[in-house]
């Protein structure tokens, strides 16, 4: 669901040892397969998981967040991330 703008979480309950990483990965894979004149679609994702019932679920939502932000940084500097927002920015 949406949290805030952008920002959109996905709870996959009781997820198996990699579960979350292979969807992040898919979906990720997803936009950088798209093809478009226009459109360089691009998600940021951040993993964590909630392994107590101690633990509160907002405090994992910020967990992953931090996370999120950690990926978006590698995103912006892999190879080929410039080239595709100037192709979306006919530059």
């Amino acid at each position: 669901g949406r949290i805030d703008g952008d920002v959109f979480a996905v709870l996959i309950p009781m997820a198996e040892d990699g579960e979350a990483e292979d969807y992040c990965r898919r979906v990720q894979n997803a936009c950088l397969a798209y093809e478009d004149a226009v459109l360089a679609p691009s998600v940021a994702v951040g993993i964590v998981y909630k392994t107590n019932v101690e633990e509160h679920l907002l405090d994992k939502i910020s967990d992953a967040e931090y996370e999120m932000f950690d990926n978006k940084l590698e995103i912006k500097n892999s190879p080929g991330y410039q080239e595709r927002l100037k192709k979306g920015l006919n530059i």
